[in-house]
């Protein structure tokens, strides 16, 4: 994924989208657990359905929540994990569903599993503004 093609955040401008992203992502998991509800509903005859229709659905509202956080400036990354990229050219701001704040970084070679808190020794100097 090209990181120059999503906007540039301070640490201060992510955190202030972060209720979006949750209301967006709350928003998505409603509709998917509707659809898993009337799936389930098919095994006592209720709901008559197909489960490559079922899928496609499921995937369509995962696309949907993805474009609306592209639209945003941010990078999806997974289910309900977002990429910001930050001042700093070689490491990116994250975001996971649950968490209130950008409390984590990782490398832009890196992924979710490498993340470390901000507040790491390691990030000492790191910068989290655009000056």
């Amino acid at each position: 994924m090209n990181v120059n093609a999503y906007k540039k955040f301070t640490l201060e401008q992510a955190n202030a989208l972060i209720p979006e992203l949750i209301r967006l992502t709350q928003c998505t998991m409603k509709k998917l657990k509707i659809e898993s509800a009337k799936w389930h509903a098919e095994e006592t005859g209720s709901v008559i359905d197909d489960e490559s229709a079922y899928h496609q659905r499921l995937n369509r509202y995962l696309r949907q929540w993805a474009d609306q956080v592209t639209r945003l400036g941010v990078m999806p990354k997974g289910y309900f994990t977002c990429d910001f990229v930050s001042p700093n050219p070689e490491r990116l701001f994250c975001w996971n569903y649950g968490e209130t704040e950008i409390c984590f970084t990782h490398k832009t070679s890196e992924s979710f599993k490498d993340r470390i808190p901000l507040d790491n020794p390691e990030l000492q100097g790191f910068e989290v503004s655009l000056n």
